[in-house]
């Protein structure tokens, strides 16, 4: 699964949803049981209906759902719930502006997974990109903070010292900032996409809401850290560097079982 940003950050209708994964099987792809969305205006839009200068493109509301993973051996269920908005989809020459609901997610149960996670992360790392991924749509901030975490797990799972000895032997604890300096002795470049990860999550963590922190900063910090957990757990950089000295030692022969 690669890193497509448009699956999440786009609303979806009954009729037009997005190919999100399944978090069972994550080959297949979800897809709406119409018959079992609901939805209903909130009160203010209700009020603002008898309004003289009331327009479709007014209505707010709240709506919930089900998806369903298309592979039938899979066929796990999940529950969405989030905002309505109308918006205008056209113009017909007799009937003027034609409407239709988009819907806005706030929520999904199971949490949808933002990107394909390798077989060998350890499983601390993947149940706190899991907690990230439910935040993710209702909670940027919040989102931003538990990818932060998962760096302090990537570095500990390197072995990388959390803790340091003062001249009286007492034993501090490091600060993240400075575990990504130690790691950045053993991988520059994967150093500083954690380092870009820390950052994102210091302003989810410290300024919250406030701070303007949006879904794309979430996503890039996520970007980030799939990159990072790919070359830690599947090594790929590192694999077809000597796939390719391989090769052209051998300049292209077959290898010789």
């Amino acid at each position: 699964m690669s890193f497509d940003r448009t699956k999440w950050t786009v609303p979806f209708t009954t009729d037009r949803a997005t190919s999100w994964p399944c978090p069972r099987c994550e080959e297949g792809t979800l897809v709406p049981v119409k018959k079992s969305f609901t939805a209903e205006d909130t009160a203010e839009s209700r009020k603002n209906s008898a309004h003289e200068a009331w327009e479709p493109d007014w209505n707010k509301g709240r709506f919930a759902g089900r998806l369903v993973c298309t592979r039938t051996e899979c066929a796990e269920s999940v529950v969405v719930c989030g905002d309505t908005s109308v918006v205008q989809d056209g113009f017909d020459p007799e009937e003027g502006p034609t409407y239709t609901t988009e819907l806005h997610p706030v929520f999904f149960h199971p949490a949808l997974p933002l990107f394909r996670v390798p077989p060998t992360c350890t499983e601390k790392v993947r149940a706190e990109l899991n907690r990230a991924w439910a935040l993710y749509w209702l909670d940027s901030a919040s989102c931003a903070n538990r990818v932060r975490t998962c760096v302090e797990l990537v570095l500990t799972h390197l072995k990388v010292p959390r803790f340091r000895r003062t001249q009286t032997n007492r034993r501090i604890m490091l600060r993240l900032h400075d575990r990504i300096e130690l790691f950045k002795q053993r991988d520059a470049e994967l150093a500083q996409a954690l380092m870009a990860v820390k950052w994102i999550g210091n302003i989810g963590s410290h300024e919250g809401g406030a701070g303007g922190m949006g879904r794309d900063d979430v996503l890039n910090g996520l970007e980030l850290l799939e990159y990072v957990l790919v070359e830690v757990f599947e090594q790929r950089s590192k694999r077809l560097a000597r796939m390719g000295k391989q090769i052209v030692k051998r300049k292209g022969r077959p290898k010789r079982s």
